[in-house]
């Protein structure tokens, strides 16, 4: 008997939701979605919050360079989004995803310190417009 997951998936809009809903965090989210959790629940948030992302790409630092590796253990894979490229710097996230009966039911993006420093620059241009630089 196939395992159900407990938050269901969000990448198979061609199978039925089981039970549950699928699970997606990222610091992002709060910025993106205008919410004060970086939790979302369910298909249609994800994929809200996923086209939005697309659609406001802040820069040219969105590469999505990968090396290829990767580690699957159990029910988890990871891989990682490096700083470094051959073309220079991107911003540096760790993806995790628990995948059940071959379906994501929660997915996390951690940030590099790369990564942060440019949501923080963001969020602070936001909040004090003025704001550039040393002050002081």
């Amino acid at each position: 008997m196939a395992r159900s997951c407990p938050e269901s998936r969000y990448g198979r809009p061609d199978r039925p939701v089981r039970r549950g809903r699928a699970v997606f965090e990222s610091p992002l989210v709060p910025v993106i979605m205008h919410t004060d959790s970086g939790m979302l629940r369910g298909r249609e948030r994800i994929l809200a919050f996923l086209e939005e992302g697309t659609r406001r790409r802040p820069n040219e630092l969105v590469r999505w360079y990968r090396t290829g590796q990767y580690l699957v253990a159990g029910d988890t894979l990871v891989w990682g989004i490096p700083r470094q490229t051959p073309d220079g710097d991107q911003i540096d996230i760790l993806e995790l995803m628990q995948i059940r009966d071959g379906l994501i039911c929660h997915h996390r993006i951690y940030w590099g310190w790369f990564g942060t420093q440019m949501l923080l620059a963001s969020a602070t241009a936001s909040v004090w417009p003025g704001l550039t630089g040393d002050q002081g």
